[in-house]
């Protein structure tokens, strides 16, 4: 049984007065982001106006998926193809069209409907949520730097957040019928699309779920669709995947020890940072990407066993910090950090916590909202400006890491029931 903690005080005038001016300050900077970097990001997927690194990535899955169904081989020829065989089933919607100017609409109208998807369900994540709370939770969405490098490279990552946050949230309801599960489920297999960026997160279902039925539902659908994804190569079920794992590690290894994509001018090479893979290349080891990944993603299964009743959303937030250090992403992943500010922003509207913790909340967050928001141009500029940012981004997500960790254990030792902040109740 919870125990339930007695409410706190009610706070200061001037507490409150800071907490606007903080919100107003934000939401300020925020739509000025929004001015500059949405209109552009947009040219970018949608024109080719910018030259080759319009719609790059976009690019790249049209010309596998045309190459997959024509029955080519893609992991042989495609120096690109570092997707598992689901995946071109699962994009087949979107990018099997002879028109790529048609795909690129398409996939625009798919991002912003993601993007709405997303707002609603961090929204629907906080009880007593107010108007503006509820538009700085939406503009943030859209001005952090990673938003914007996605939608101008069309990249998946936010149609992978938005499957995850949804199909995590449908599956660990406290009351979830088979409806809730089976919906769930045909999310998570949707976000299997990148599983560099889904796998991490499964530990929460397998853990979490009230019932065995999504992980059972999840791995037969993906492994379905896997299958039927043979049908259209030359080769079985094993060796493809034997296939993509060794382009995928390949590429890995070959772009975290410095021959990545180019950052421009004499950063060459220098886009993926702040995760083991580019920390191991480094020191010479990349041929122990693969296994430190694993012992990483084990320890992390270990964790969310013990602290599989400990509020979703905290797990969320870990599993996204988790999923950002331990394998190799570039800049448009780091989307990633929306759900832990989101979880600390939700551990501060939902839970008692004594005044010094609420008070390094607020602290955590700002500061790594404003780290969020910073341009991401600082990684096309020379020495100092790249290494700045890259020591800002994952600096923050280290000290993220470990003050949710701190949250999780806060929550759990104290077996708390969720009540309303009044801190942040009401902004009048």
């Amino acid at each position: 049984m919870k125990s339930e903690l007695s409410p706190p005080p009610q706070k200061s005038r001037q507490t409150r007065l800071v907490y606007q001016n903080t919100l107003c300050f934000f939401l300020g900077l925020m739509v000025m982001f929004i001015r500059t970097r949405l209109p552009y990001e947009m040219t970018r997927l949608l024109s080719d106006q910018y030259g080759d690194h319009s719609a790059i990535d976009l690019k790249q899955r049209y010309e596998e998926i045309q190459a997959w169904f024509s029955g080519q081989p893609v992991y042989g020829d495609i120096s690109t193809a570092v997707y598992p065989p689901a995946s071109y089933i699962e994009l087949w919607p979107f990018l099997h069209h002879p028109s790529f100017a048609f795909v690129r609409s398409l996939w625009g109208i798919s991002t912003v409907f993601c993007l709405g998807l997303m707002v609603y369900g961090l929204v629907r994540g906080v009880k007593n949520i107010n108007f503006v709370e509820g538009a700085f939770i939406a503009l943030f969405l859209l001005a952090t730097y990673s938003t914007g490098v996605v939608i101008g490279n069309g990249q998946l990552t936010i149609h992978v957040l938005a499957a995850l946050l949804l199909g995590i949230t449908f599956i660990c309801r406290e009351k979830a019928t088979f409806a809730d599960e089976l919906v769930g489920s045909v999310l998570i297999i949707f976000a299997l699309v990148k599983p560099t960026l889904a796998v991490p997160f499964l530990p929460i279902i397998l853990f979490s779920a009230k019932s065995w039925r999504p992980i059972v539902m999840v791995s037969l659908g993906y492994l379905a669709i896997a299958w039927l994804a043979t049908l259209f190569q030359d080769g079985n079920l094993i060796s493809l995947h034997l296939d993509w794992l060794n382009r995928g590690m390949e590429g890995a290894v070959w772009s975290s020890s410095g021959g990545g994509a180019d950052g421009g001018g004499s950063n060459k090479g220098k886009l993926g940072y702040g995760n083991l893979h580019n920390w191991l290349g480094a020191l010479g080891l990349s041929q122990w990407n693969l296994l430190a990944t694993l012992i990483s993603l084990g320890l992390f299964t270990y964790w969310v066993y013990r602290y599989r009743f400990v509020d979703t959303w905290i797990l969320l937030g870990v599993a996204a910090l988790v999923t950002r250090l331990c394998t190799y992403h570039l800049v448009y992943d780091d989307l990633l950090v929306i759900f832990p500010l989101f979880a600390i922003f939700r551990f501060l509207k939902s839970y008692n916590s004594p005044p010094w913790l609420t008070k390094l909340s607020i602290a955590v967050l700002s500061m790594s909202i404003l780290v969020a928001l910073l341009p991401a141009r600082f990684l096309g500029k020379p020495f100092p400006w790249f290494n700045l940012f890259h020591i800002a981004q994952t600096s923050s997500w280290i000290v993220l890491l470990v003050f949710l960790v701190y949250l999780a254990q806060w929550i759990k030792q104290r077996n708390s029931l969720p009540q309303s902040h009044p801190v942040f109740s009401e902004l009048s």
